[in-house]
């Protein structure tokens, strides 16, 4: 299989594995995809495993035609869909918006339900600052424009945290956020504001 290009200068993709999960890539032609029908079932015979079709899905470009996506559908046996999940996150053609996220933002408000009727001391509030909330959205930035107003709401939600009184009661923000950015070294805090880690996170898989 040949596989498909993200941009004209960059090599092609085939496939993504995870786990259990599998994600192919192709063209749509029927040679790559009379040859990925074929490794599926050379991967069956030698292994004993067969494919769940139930679980298993298609998710075609914008320039495939109705027509052709019926006939692609029905030689496979896979159902086509508007968007999948993989590795815990929704995948899909069209624009993604703050909404798409609120899932997220979940992840990391229910953490603070858990955590909310204990007592922690400001060191501590900020460890799990740094090695909890902070982290749920890092992998979702690498992978995904994430809009700011989300990452805005992820910081917001770890400012509270840390100021909040034990009753939950609105506390008063003695250091700025800024400052508790700032390394250590530096005065700060050494917590990584979502905001600035964006640039960099994403130039890593560039």
């Amino acid at each position: 299989m040949l596989g498909v290009k993200v941009t004209p200068s960059a090599p092609r993709i085939s496939h993504l594995l995870f786990a259990d999960d599998i994600l192919m890539f192709s063209e749509g032609r029927m040679g790559q995809l009379r040859e990925f029908k074929k490794l599926i079932s050379e991967y069956c015979s030698w292994t004993g495993q067969s494919v769940n079709k139930l679980k298993s899905s298609i998710l075609f470009g914008k320039a495939v035609k109705n027509n052709r996506r019926r006939k692609i559908s029905r030689f496979l046996g896979f159902n086509e869909v508007k968007e999948m999940q993989y590795l815990g996150f929704k995948n899909s053609l069209r624009r993604r918006i703050g909404s798409n996220f609120l899932s997220l933002l979940g992840k990391a408000v229910s953490k603070l339900d858990v955590w909310g009727n204990k007592f922690f001391s400001l060191a501590g509030r900020i460890l799990l600052v740094k090695s909890v909330i902070l982290s749920i959205p890092l992998f979702y930035i690498t992978t995904s424009l994430i809009p700011l107003s989300i990452l805005r709401r992820f910081e917001k939600i770890c400012r509270e945290f840390l100021w909040n009184k034990k009753n939950w009661s609105h506390g008063m923000h003695f250091i700025p956020w800024e400052e508790m950015c700032k390394s250590v070294q530096n005065g700060g805090r050494g917590i990584h504001s979502v905001i600035n880690m964006v640039g960099p996170l994403r130039a890593k898989f560039a």
